[in-house]
C-alpha cells in the first residue's frame, strides 16, 4: 500500500545503513508504522518488531499482516506434516 511518507522504496537502504554502522539487536521500534513496510521487512529478517502510529487503520493493518503470518505459518507446517503422513503411509 503507497501513501505519503511510505518508507518502502528505502527500507534495505535503512537497514544497510544499520549494518554498515554495526548497530546490532534484533528488536526494532517503528514509530511512524503506517502500512507496516518497516515492520514487515525486518520481521521476515528474524527481528522482533513493535511499532506505533496515531492511525487507527496501521493498528488494523497491522494486526490482519500479523494473522495473515501466523496461517501462513500455521498452513505450511500443516503441509509439511502431511507430506510426511503421506511418505509414512505410502511406505507401509
Amino acid at each position: 500500500m503507497r501513501y505519503i511518507g511510505n518508507k518502502e522504496s528505502i527500507i534495505e537502504k535503512i537497514y544497510a545503513i544499520l549494518q554498515k554502522n554495526g548497530v546490532s539487536g534484533k528488536s526494532v521500534f517503528d514509530f511512524f508504522a503506517g502500512t507496516a513496510n518497516v515492520g514487515k521487512f525486518f520481521k521476515a529478517n528474524g527481528f522482533r518488531v513493535c511499532s506505533s502510529d496515531i492511525l487507527y487503520f496501521s493498528y488494523c493493518l497491522q494486526n490482519l499482516l500479523d494473522y495473515w503470518i501466523k496461517i501462513k505459518q500455521f498452513h505450511f507446517e500443516a503441509g509439511a506434516v502431511a507430506a510426511v503422513t503421506k511418505k509414512c503411509v505410502l511406505a507401509n
